[in-house]
């Protein structure tokens, strides 16, 4: 083998999600924690693996995962309820046409992006590809996409503009949605130019421009936005 080994995938993914996710590694008679460049401390021992296994905060893959050589970025995950809910709004993300995946179980599916690609430009640009599809479809279709799009990045502007959007006919929901962001965004420091009338301008101009543009798949690529940190960070550290 060429690359490093991928035994284990940490914060497990659910099935209807599609993201990047941080995994563990064979290192000899230990473990290195890959994926995830903030953690102080990256090796663990046998043992330790094993109480994450216990605990839940490792999924141990049936077929090891090869990584090419030289890879120090995440894994991609889609999980197989957000795949069979995609098909069903014909809104595929272009990887599964694209890479060779390693099923785990029936949960999902497993890659390593290679060349320039990276994780983060694949949710990118599936974001586009749906919001381009919220913004033409009827109103149970627009729902089920943003309800999708939420399970990629909730916090990413063309996820709020698309849920935003859905709630088109209900404008107490659509108030409600715009003022739980703008307090968000207060905490973060951002809720003078969060406001619920400036996103409201500024959804209408994200929908306006999708709404003039065709659906064919060619989106923009820009680095992921609002990357939430892992939920076991804690019990890795």
């Amino acid at each position: 083998m060429t690359g490093r080994t991928v035994v284990a995938l940490l914060d497990p993914p659910a099935s209807l999600r599609f993201r990047a996710v941080p995994y563990l590694v064979e290192a000899g008679d230990h473990f290195l924690v890959c994926g995830w460049p903030d953690l102080k401390r990256k090796e663990r021992a046998a043992d330790e693996v094993e109480e994450l296994y216990q605990a839940g905060y490792a999924l141990k893959l049936d077929e090891p995962v090869e990584l090419p050589e030289g890879f120090e970025g995440r894994l991609g995950w889609i999980g197989t309820e957000f795949l069979k809910q995609a098909r069903d709004a014909g809104c595929v993300p272009r990887e599964v046409e694209l890479v060779d995946f390693v099923e785990v179980g029936e949960r999902g599916k497993v890659w390593a992006p290679v060349g320039e690609d990276s994780v983060a430009q694949s949710l990118e640009q599936w974001l586009h590809q749906a919001a381009a599809k919220v913004f033409r479809a009827s109103v149970e279709q627009r729902r089920a996409l943003a309800f999708l799009m939420k399970r990629c990045d909730p916090h990413h502007e063309l996820t709020r503009a698309a849920v935003w959007w859905a709630l088109e006919n209900n404008d107490a929901e659509q108030t409600k949605h715009l003022a739980w962001i703008e307090r968000l965004e207060r905490d973060r420091g951002r809720g003078e130019e969060c406001s619920v009338d400036r996103q409201r301008q500024r959804y209408q101009q994200i929908r306006n421009s999708y709404s003039s543009t065709p659906v064919n798949g060619d989106v923009r690529r820009r680095p992921a936005q609002g990357q939430s940190r892992m939920s076991m960070e804690g019990h890795v550290r």
